[in-house]
């Protein structure tokens, strides 16, 4: 019998996912009218493993790769990106050119929500790159002829991510603080 459940693993923080889950779920579903299934959340170790049921996840996949398929949809998707993007790089460049060991409290707190409600406003539509690419290599390679060497390559990132690039970065040079200064 088939396992009827998708896992995604790697190092994580229950502080540091929460936001990533809190856009993808109920926000992605504000957003475009289809959030992330039910999911289960594994820590150990500094590892989380996140589970959800594959075929919920792949219908969830389904319904979100109808906005791509939709010129005018995808558009607006792309704009709203875009101002999402600029809240959030704004709430991090004032972080950035604060002060923080003067801040009070209040100020930090404040700080800290705009930062958290920009992430999770940008993250509600950026959670659909999970679900999405699923689907289209699931729908090519059912209704297409095509190779699994070319459905792999029309379905695989263009550009190295930026997790992929940080950790590049760190096995490179070794340097901790040069890295924490460029992808803190």
């Amino acid at each position: 019998m088939k396992d009827p459940y998708f896992r995604w693993e790697r190092e994580a923080t229950i502080h540091l996912l929460y936001p990533t889950l809190e856009g993808s779920m109920k926000h992605l579903e504000d957003y475009a009218g289809y959030g992330y299934p039910t999911t289960i959340l594994i820590f150990k170790d500094g590892i989380v493993r996140w589970i959800c049921r594959e075929d919920e996840f792949y219908k969830v996949g389904e319904k979100l790769l109808a906005i791509y398929k939709d010129p005018n949809k995808e558009k607006g998707m792309f704009k709203d990106t875009l101002k999402r993007l600029a809240v959030l790089n704004k709430a991090e460049k004032e972080i950035e050119e604060s002060d923080l060991a003067i801040l009070t409290n209040e100020q930090l707190a404040n700080l800290y929500k705009r930062l958290h409600d920009g992430f999770v406003a940008y993250y509600s539509i950026g959670a659909m790159h999970e679900p999405i690419p699923m689907q289209a290599e699931l729908d090519l390679k059912s209704n297409t002829s095509l190779s699994y060497d070319l459905i792999s390559s029309l379905t695989a990132p263009t550009k190295i991510s930026f997790i992929k690039e940080a950790e590049n970065y760190l096995l490179d040079t070794k340097d901790i603080k040069c890295f924490i200064n460029k992808y803190y």
